[in-house]
């Protein structure tokens, strides 16, 4: 009854990426889902190396992209390639999920 218990997402996060996930990282994108959840905001800093792009990111989208809400991730023009890349292949596998790129600058008029 007191056993260990563990999200599969993350299980299978682990399996399809062979990264070992980090007690901090699993803490981080649970105080992130929560706050998405409530409805709050949430801002955390993480040195370089901590899996902002590789880990954090992708278990976001796992957990956040249900059905009923989009997952926006927005990056700078000289990470969009390598931070695509990382997306399709968290959820090329077991997991699919589309990754679509969008482009706009706040200079561009838009329409509904």
């Amino acid at each position: 009854a007191g056993g260990l218990k563990c999200d599969p997402r993350l299980l299978a996060f682990e399996f399809v990426s062979t990264f070992l996930l980090r007690k901090a990282q699993v803490s981080l994108v649970r105080d992130f889902a929560s706050s998405a959840s409530s409805g709050s905001s949430l801002c955390c800093q993480m040195i370089m190396g901590g899996g902002k792009t590789t880990v954090i990111t992708p278990l976001l989208a796992l957990f956040l992209a249900d059905g009923r809400r989009l997952v926006v991730q927005c990056v700078p023009a000289a990470l969009l390639d390598m931070s695509r890349a990382v997306m399709r292949a968290a959820f090329a596998s077991v997991t699919r999920k589309a990754v679509y790129t969008f482009q706009y600058d706040r200079l561009s008029s838009h329409t509904a």
